[in-house]
């Protein structure tokens, strides 16, 4: 279980990263907290489909 929390918590750091990198670029559009949300959202909603396929729940 630690290492797949492990794994989704590498993964949403990675994904931060560029997200933070697209929003310097992209003249501030969107508050980067907004952009930051989607991706959390993202990875909690296949973070469940994992945990359900492998039986957590």
């Amino acid at each position: 279980m630690k290492r797949l929390f492990s794994h989704f918590s590498c993964r949403y750091e990675e994904e931060k990263a560029q997200i933070l990198e697209k929003w310097n670029a992209s003249q501030k559009e969107y508050a980067p907290e907004d952009l930051l949300n989607l991706c959390l959202k993202e990875h909690r909603e296949e973070l469940i489909r994992t945990m359900e396929a492998t039986e957590f729940f």
